[in-house]
């Protein structure tokens, strides 16, 4: 029974995924041809698209689930193979367990992609994009900033190997500013582990004098490697790896900064099996209640529509716990259970 229900399930989720990504590609494809500048053509699209294909398939992940669950469980019971095993003494809640083993497989499938393989793919498809989009070898920044206890640092440019274009800090203590510097470039040394700063000139404020200074070379240790830095710059926070979020949000809280967002995204992304589960709870809640007898597309609208409103509650509830001060844990944990509870009560129904 777990290896007919599994193969069958998995059948669907594979149909679905094709579908969606083809779908979701073609759609990416006209937008990114869709920008005029001249040397952003169809081969620098494409590249683009193709890097950010594995977000595409993490993102997706979760509905492309939930809905070959339901389409799955729906081929079962149009062919009457739910009724027998009821009939057989089998319980809604053992054909769920049935279902969550390919259902958790995919889940943590789908979760190793997203953390290994699409947000370095994403950060390479941007640099494709902003090279191309700014026809330079070098990344505008339009500011890049970021702060280590009283330094302030400002990033102009990424260079073609990962320096950095045009270094600015400034030493605040409190109020007053106390030094402040430009550095044409910074090179990450992966030995010393820290950024050389390179043709620097420098300007001290005393109280009785300013003095200024200027060097080939000066080292700059900072808590952020070229990786990290490089992510921050161009990735949104929902794009980054639980494990970069989580040395952005340890940075980010040493230095009092507000990391919500962050803690938003990671809460996000380690808490999807667990919402994956929780709709393929759902499906077999609606193919066993309100859709038992009901065709495949009636099935798949449904599927749909429940699918959109589990994203817009969550949706919702990440900046509402931003604007309420409600842990981002709980406002993720919120919309996660009340799938678990709505497929909860339709089981208890149906059973």
């Amino acid at each position: 029974m777990d290896r007919h229900i599994g193969r069958t399930a998995m059948s669907a989720m594979l149909v679905m995924l094709v579908c969606f990504y083809a779908l979701t590609t073609l759609f990416a494809m006209v937008e990114e041809l869709a920008r005029e500048q001249q040397a952003y053509g169809l081969g620098e699209a494409l590249r683009y698209v193709l890097y950010t294909s594995p977000r595409r398939i993490y993102e997706l992940a979760p509905y492309v689930i939930f809905l070959g669950a339901l389409i799955g469980l729906g081929t079962l019971a149009g062919n009457s193979e739910i009724t027998v095993l009821r009939a057989a003494g089998t319980s809604l809640w053992r054909i769920f367990v049935a279902l969550a083993i390919p259902v958790l497989g995919a889940s943590l499938a789908a979760a190793a992609l997203g953390e290994y393989a699409a947000p370095r793919l994403d950060a390479a498809g941007e640099a494709v994009r902003s090279r191309a989009l700014q026809d330079s070898t070098t990344i505008r920044l339009e500011g890049y900033w970021h702060r280590q206890g009283s330094v302030y640092t400002r990033v102009d440019a990424l260079g073609a190997d990962g320096e950095l274009i045009g270094v600015d800090q400034f030493d605040l203590q409190g109020k007053d500013l106390r030094a402040a510097s430009r550095a044409e470039s910074a090179v990450f040394d992966d030995e010393a582990g820290l950024w050389r700063l390179v043709n620097v000139r420098s300007t001290r404020i005393g109280e009785d004098r300013t003095m200024v200074e200027a060097e080939d070379e000066s080292p700059w240790r900072s808590d952020v490697d070229p990786r990290l830095l490089s992510a921050g710059a161009l990735v949104d926070p929902r794009k980054l790896s639980i494990s970069d979020l989580a040395l952005q949000i340890r940075r980010m809280d040493r230095e009092r900064l507000s990391a919500d967002t962050y803690r938003i995204a990671f809460w996000g992304k380690l808490l999807q099996p667990l919402a994956t589960l929780g709709l393929a709870l759902l499906a077999v809640g609606l193919v066993v209640g309100p859709l038992r007898e009901v065709g495949m597309g009636a099935r798949l609208s449904v599927g749909v529509a429940a699918g959109l409103l589990f994203k817009y509650l969550q949706d919702l509830l990440a900046p509402a716990s931003v604007v309420f001060d409600i842990p981002p844990w709980l406002a993720v944990l919120a919309s996660i259970a009340v799938c678990w509870v709505v497929g909860w009560v339709l089981i208890r129904r149906a059973g």
